[in-house]
């Protein structure tokens, strides 16, 4: 399985990093495509997240589902893909 790995410096304590992202809400301000996120419950592995939005004037949706989840250390989220295309997991 391919890994693409990238990485970001926030001048912020962990803390309110880890709070910004777990907020799902929160993705709208850094997908100006997202139009709706709706969380299934709070934040635990297992949750599903459903994002909706449009690109290029045409409507998407995606399945997502915490994996992993370790406070303030690690967010892993899945995205679900129908065939022929893969599952994606990201980790934060």
């Amino acid at each position: 399985m391919p890994i693409i790995e990238a990485s970001v410096n926030i001048s912020k304590p962990v803390e309110k990093v880890f709070d910004f992202i777990t907020n799902f809400e929160n993705q709208k301000k850094l997908n100006n495509m997202l139009t709706e996120i709706i969380v299934s419950g709070p934040i635990a592995v297992g949750t599903r997240i459903k994002y909706k939005g449009t690109v290029m004037g045409r409507a998407f949706e995606t399945e997502n589902e915490i994996v992993s989840l370790e406070p303030n250390k690690k967010l892993g989220i899945k995205t679900k893909a129908a065939p022929p295309a893969s599952d994606v997991t990201n980790t934060y």
